[in-house]
């Protein structure tokens, strides 16, 4: 008997693990969300091992399975970015233990864990932020970025010259309070 009510516990699992990708079953798509940010492609999942490393996924796709008594799994399909260990992101994602114990959308702190250790402070200039939550800066490593031909295409009047300005103003901006840190202390 109690076996069975841990079970109906259960909203997500992970049923396959492949080389570039974490297949997940999630019997109830309205109890697997974050507050009130809906699930869709593109979104963040963690999967926990008995290890204490998190895998940090994203969902690529997914599908409706309906059993013959008219049952609804939804089967997502997520790309393993890299492993959350003791509060530091690692890219890449062939340490996790097997089997996994838990599947949850990821939080935005662990979103933010993803990108705020990628460049390091002495390189990094910020001008943008995460196109699917805006409340998570990106940093750039401005002297790759800097060091590297870009281009800025677009119609005319579509915001070209507005866009490479404010990237500029950004990293002198961005620099010039870091240099007066450094000379002040």
């Amino acid at each position: 008997m109690e076996y069975a009510k841990e079970e109906e516990q259960i909203n997500a699992q992970v049923i396959a693990v492949f080389p570039d990708k974490v297949r997940i079953v999630v019997d109830d798509l309205e109890d697997f969300k974050v507050a009130e940010e809906s699930l869709k492609v593109g979104s963040y999942v963690k999967i926990a091992d008995n290890e204490n490393a998190i895998l940090i996924a994203i969902i690529e796709n997914f599908q409706i399975s309906v059993s013959t008594h008219g049952k609804r799994d939804y089967i997502i399909e997520a790309f393993p970015l890299g492993i959350l260990r003791d509060g530091k992101f690692e890219r890449g994602g062939d340490s996790l233990a097997i089997p996994p114990k838990e599947v949850q959308p990821a939080t935005i702190a662990d979103i933010k864990k993803i990108y705020e250790d990628s460049v390091p402070k002495e390189t990094r200039f910020l001008f943008s932020t995460l196109a699917s939550n805006e409340n998570v800066p990106v940093p750039v490593n401005g002297n790759k970025f800097f060091n590297k031909h870009i281009a800025v295409v677009g119609s005319t009047g579509s915001g070209k010259s507005h866009t490479l300005a404010t990237i500029i103003q950004r990293a002198v901006k961005g620099k010039t309070a870091t240099f007066h840190l450094i000379t002040r202390t």
